[in-house]
């Protein structure tokens, strides 16, 4: 028989092999960034975490293709199989959060599909974004003090039946 303390050890062995196979990295952080629009992800270099890559070219306002001065600021990660889960975007003047997020996700993040928690606190929001419901392992999403006047519990069901709004 399995003592009680080594039993209540057992699930903390298990989540530190989780990690060791899975390392995470810290959050992506877009926070006090006066980021307007989930767009603007493109333009600017979180201040703290490690994104994604930014790919050489970019699009210019008139079409053609120039260097993107992000690849000089960005920072590799100090592991490669690090993974980021968690976002701050919290402290912007974001209005919305529309479908194109999912795009400028994959664009910053390796693996968005891990996403298990977002702060859109201190933000413009009116309404809670339905796109987050596209993120299956989502459990927090921080939304204090916007401008959403009523949340309904079909609304929160929708992202997703056990997520702690805060």
């Amino acid at each position: 028989p399995v003592s009680p303390v080594k039993k209540q050890l057992m699930p903390l062995n298990k989540t530190t092999t989780d990690l060791m196979r899975n390392p995470q990295g810290p959050p992506l952080d877009y926070s006090f960034l006066e980021i307007r629009v989930i767009e603007e992800l493109r333009e600017v270099m979180p201040r703290s975490g490690y994104r994604k890559q930014p790919p050489e070219m970019m699009e210019a306002e008139g079409g053609e293709q120039i260097p993107n001065p992000l690849r000089d600021e960005w920072v590799k990660p100090p592991r490669d199989d690090l993974q980021t889960n968690a976002l701050k975007l919290g402290n912007n003047m974001l209005q919305s959060l529309p479908p194109v997020f999912n795009i400028i996700l994959r664009e910053v993040v390796d693996k968005p599909r891990t996403l298990s928690w977002i702060d859109l606190s201190f933000n413009e929001l009116e309404e809670v974004p339905t796109v987050l419901a596209n993120y299956q392992q989502l459990n927090v999403v921080y939304l204090h003090s916007n401008r959403i006047k009523k949340v309904s519990q079909v609304c929160i069901s929708q992202i997703r039946p056990t997520l702690y709004v805060h």
